[in-house]
C-alpha cells in the first residue's frame, strides 16, 4: 500500500538521499497472496526478490539476489523492517561479514512483551542485537525491553506511519450507535484476538 510507503516517498524527495527498497515478490496471508506492487514514485528503486518461507515473518529469507543488490547499491545504511529475531536481518549481517561492507544496520520493532524465543530464534536474536548499529521502536515499552536485553546502542522511539486526520477525525455518531443498539461509552477495536494484544487490559 502506498500509505505504508509514505515515509520512503518523503525521504526520496530529499536531494541528499538515495533509496532502494528490497521486498519479497509474493507474501501469502491467511486470505490471499499479496504481490508486491510497483512504486508510484520514480525517485525510489524497488527490487522484488524471491524468498523462502514467505508468510513467516521471523523465518523468511531471500533465496537469491540480496547479496548482489547490496554489493551493487553499496548503501550507507540498511534498515530492516522486521523485529530483532528476523532471519532476513541475520542474512543482511552475514552478507556484511562476508563482503566486509561498512554499512550500518538498523531494525524496527513494535515488540513490547517478552517473547522467550527458543533456539534458533534465540541465537538469531542474540547475534542481531550484537551486530545491529541502532534500533527504531514503535513505543517506549519496546525500547525498555531492548535495554533489558542488553542492547546499549542508540534506540529511537518513532511510531510508524502516523494518522491521516482527514480520514480519522471526530464525527457525530448518535445515529450510528442507535442503529447498532449501542448505549453509553463505546470502544471500537480492530485487530487480532491474540494474547499480545492484551484486550483484558483494554476492558479493565
Amino acid at each position: 500500500l502506498d500509505l505504508n510507503r509514505d515515509k520512503f516517498f518523503i525521504l526520496g524527495k530529499r536531494q541528499d538521499v538515495e533509496i532502494k527498497i528490497v521486498t519479497p515478490k509474493i507474501w501469502p496471508t491467511t486470505m490471499y497472496k499479496l504481490r508486491s506492487q510497483d512504486l508510484s514514485q520514480d525517485s525510489i528503486d524497488l527490487v522484488k526478490l524471491p524468498v523462502v518461507f514467505a508468510g513467516n515473518e521471523p523465518f523468511y529469507f531471500y533465496l537469491h539476489g540480496l547479496a548482489k543488490t547490496i554489493r551493487t547499491f553499496n548503501p550507507d545504511i540498511i534498515h530492516v523492517e522486521q523485529g530483532v529475531d528476523a532471519l532476513c536481518y541475520f542474512q543482511v549481517h552475514i552478507i556484511k561479514k562476508l563482503f566486509c561492507k561498512k554499512f550500518k544496520t538498523i531494525f524496527f520493532t513494535w515488540v513490547n512483551w517478552e517473547t522467550n524465543n527458543k533456539f534458533p530464534l534465540s541465537f538469531i536474536e542474540k547475534m542481531n542485537l550484537r551486530w545491529a548499529s541502532a534500533a527504531i521502536c514503535g513505543n517506549q515499552e519496546a525500547k525498555q525491553l531492548l535495554i533489558k536485553k542488553g542492547f546499549l546502542k542508540p534506540i529511537y522511539v518513532l511510531p510508524q506511519l502516523g494518522v491521516d486526520i482527514n480520514i480519522f477525525k471526530k464525527t457525530e455518531v448518535v445515529e450510528l450507535k442507535k442503529s447498532l443498539m449501542l448505549d453509553g461509552f463505546v470502544v471500537g477495536y480492530v485487530g487480532r484476538l491474540a494474547e499480545e494484544k492484551n484486550l483484558p487490559f483494554l476492558m479493565r
